[in-house]
């Protein structure tokens, strides 16, 4: 009886599929991140996997590395210090757990990085930033105890509103799953609010916009930044504050002053003050800005 066949050349290439620098294939990916889940002895496995995380990576080994990644943070997140006390984890000697706690902040920050750039960047494949862009709302879930990580949030944000390309498929993406929750609205629009003041102080003593008076190319990255803050607003589902009453939070704590169930009459009250106060600060941030003829003429027709 003939013995069976060995495999193909072609199966064994898809088995051992190896990243564009040659050094890890597909079940190699998997094993780091079986390994690195396993036990602290595989932390090295962690900074292997991160490298990964690039838009021009092979997309199905850096979806391993991602969830890989994620499932390995997701349980440690209360462990992880703030960024100054794991800053000073180098004055506490050779204590293993301090030493371990700034290891832990360091690649986590890292990985935060790597997220926002495969949510943002133009190269991303679609199933890659779709994932990405879950994995970092889910850190703004879970970063502060219940509390909204409005930090984490900002830096995306930051490089939203700073991207050089269209960023069309990331905005669908927030509109279909994350502009529906209160606290997401709220925290968006106090970024963009900062975000746009930040830009607005580059105004000069003079009255003359520093955005004005650049370079042709600074004066056309500026104009893509109002764009991309101006495209952000816009997608925000406008609310009507009078008659809002119950309200999806995506973190647990939401934007209650006290943590409360948000369903009461008072809570909803304070809410709608609060996310109020936030949109009119944010728009007004924004159209103190110079704005693009074209902006101007959609700003006109989109607000009330």
């Amino acid at each position: 009886m003939a013995t069976s066949p060995l495999p193909t050349a072609t199966a064994s290439a898809s088995k051992k599929r190896r990243s564009r620098g040659g050094t890890l294939a597909l079940d190699e990916v998997k094993k780091l991140g079986t390994e690195l889940l396993s036990s602290r002895s595989h932390l090295n496995h962690a900074p292997a996997l991160l490298a990964l995380l690039s838009p021009t990576a092979p997309l199905d080994l850096a979806l391993e590395a991602l969830i890989s990644l994620q499932s390995f943070f997701v349980p440690l997140i209360p462990s992880i210090p703030s960024a100054s006390a794991a800053a000073n984890a180098g004055d506490a000697g050779s204590d293993p757990e301090l030493v371990f706690g700034a290891w832990l902040r360091q690649r986590f920050d890292e990985l935060v990085a790597a997220l926002v750039e495969l949510s943002v960047s133009p190269h991303s494949d679609d199933a890659i930033r779709d994932v990405a862009l879950d994995a970092l709302m889910d850190f703004v879930k879970l970063g502060k105890d219940g509390k909204f990580h409005s930090a984490i949030y900002h830096k995306f944000l930051y490089a939203v509103v700073h991207a050089a390309d269209p960023v069309d498929m990331l905005l669908e993406l927030l509109v279909s799953k994350y502009f529906k929750y209160t606290d997401i609205r709220y925290f968006t629009y106090t970024s963009l609010d900062k975000i746009a003041n930040s830009l607005g102080s580059k105004t000069t003593g003079s009255g003359k916009d520093a955005l004005q008076n650049g370079s042709d190319e600074s004066k056309n990255r500026s104009s893509i930044f109002i764009h991309n803050i101006y495209n952000l607003l816009a997608h925000v589902p406008l609310m009507d504050f009078q008659k809002e009453s119950t309200f999806d939070m995506w973190s647990t704590v939401g934007l209650s002053s006290k943590g409360e169930n948000d369903s009461s009459k008072d809570t909803s009250t304070y809410i709608n003050k609060k996310l109020k106060l936030k949109f009119t600060k944010a728009w007004l941030s924004f159209l103190k800005l110079p704005l693009p003829l074209d902006v101007y003429k959609e700003v006109k027709m989109f607000l009330p």
